[in-house]
């Protein structure tokens, strides 16, 4: 009998949750978008995902599904509740009978956002989206909600933390969370509902009410890791080890930045530990920015290291490592441009990346005396 009134239990919310049904657009489909895609089938079964995808990739989709290994095992392919497509057409909201406020999770490089908010214009912001930029970095939740400028339409700030790799024909997933900043209990619970079963899937929501405190480690983690296995090209764990005092010194830079926006973090010492933890325990991998490089694309750059810049340009604070980053990656981005490959990019230019590693040393040698 306890049995019984147990699967009833559990039919009963099953119907409860399949009763209210959620329509979810996640606009990009690289790692952490498929990784998404899974967590919100897993994570509710009144979940509908849209995949939207440049053709190529929504081809390989189309024929292969999603396959996962790690955290969660399986291969998720297309079904009445998981659809892939490559535009958003004029009669795409009749067809499928969308439901009144989607939500919709950005889960493109920044870089390409621009491009993706056509899908808005053409029925979206009608409907009375939320809007979840899961991007690195600070900044492009603003840049959206200009470009939209709709009331109806609301851009939160959201952040992933944990990690979706290649591997073979598959994807490979740690544990992570997905973070969003908090904007009124109607929101929230309507993003709690759509990881209803969230300890099944790869990520976990976490709803914060002051996400730049919860957001500046990663960000840290970011300023350091994706230009430096650029320019060093190292894996994370090599750089951890060799690289200690120019990673602390580019985390005190971030961290007075943190300081002059009043975000209390608990302390510069814990703020760098939590950089070279992340590395340590990443050791063999590089960074996103990194492959982007190594396939001649775009970097996130003026999002991560540059939006520190920004702010420091306001405050009047000196950031010289986050400046002398900024400009090496630019510059070799343009570099990257005439060489066929990474490997040929690298042999090329030795005596180019030599000279920054020079110069960012002589900066941490200054920057200890002045200490």
């Amino acid at each position: 009998n306890m049995i019984q009134v147990s699967e009833m239990e559990k039919k009963n919310k099953r119907r409860f949750v399949q009763e209210q049904a959620n329509d979810i657009f996640v606009i990009g489909a690289g790692c952490i978008g498929q990784g998404l895609v899974v967590s919100l089938l897993k994570s509710n079964i009144s979940n509908r995902v849209f995949l939207v995808s440049k053709t190529k990739q929504l081809q390989k989709i189309q024929k292969n599904g999603i396959t996962l290994t790690g955290v969660v095992e399986g291969r998720f392919t297309l079904s009445k509740r998981f659809v892939v497509v490559d535009k958003i057409y004029r009669d795409f909201f009749l067809k499928y009978k969308i439901a009144k406020s989607p939500i919709v999770f950005l889960t493109k490089k920044a870089r390409d956002i621009a491009s993706s908010l056509y899908l808005f214009q053409q029925g979206l912001s009608d409907l009375g989206s939320i809007v979840i930029c899961l991007q690195n970095g600070l900044g492009l939740e603003l840049e959206v909600e200009n470009a939209l400028n709709s009331l109806s339409t609301k851009v939160l700030k959201g952040q992933v933390f944990g990690a979706i790799y290649k591997n073979a024909e598959s994807l490979f997933a740690y544990k992570g969370s997905i973070l969003v900043e908090r904007f009124s209990e109607t929101c929230s619970e309507r993003l709690k509902k759509i990881f209803h079963y969230q300890n099944d899937s790869v990520f976990n929501l976490e709803i914060s009410s002051n996400i730049l405190q919860a957001i500046y480690p990663k960000i840290a983690i970011n300023c350091v890791c994706n230009p430096l296995t650029v320019i060093l090209n190292q894996p994370l764990g090599s750089i951890k080890i060799q690289y200690e005092a120019l990673i602390r010194m580019i985390c005190n830079e971030v961290y007075r930045i943190a300081l002059s926006q009043s975000i209390e973090l608990s302390s510069l010492e814990d703020l760098s530990n939590n950089v070279l933890e992340a590395m340590s325990r990443f050791s063999s991998h590089y960074s996103s920015m990194y492959l982007d490089f190594q396939y001649g694309k775009v970097s996130e750059i003026e999002y991560i290291n540059g939006a520190i810049l920004k702010i420091a340009q306001v405050k009047k604070i000196p950031v010289p490592l986050n400046q002398l980053l900024i400009n090496s990656i630019k510059e070799l981005e343009k570099k990257r441009l005439s060489c066929k490959s990474v490997k040929e990019f690298y042999q090329r230019n030795d005596l180019y990346l030599e000279n920054i590693k020079t110069q960012l040393f002589e900066m941490v040698k200054y920057n200890r005396a002045l200490v």
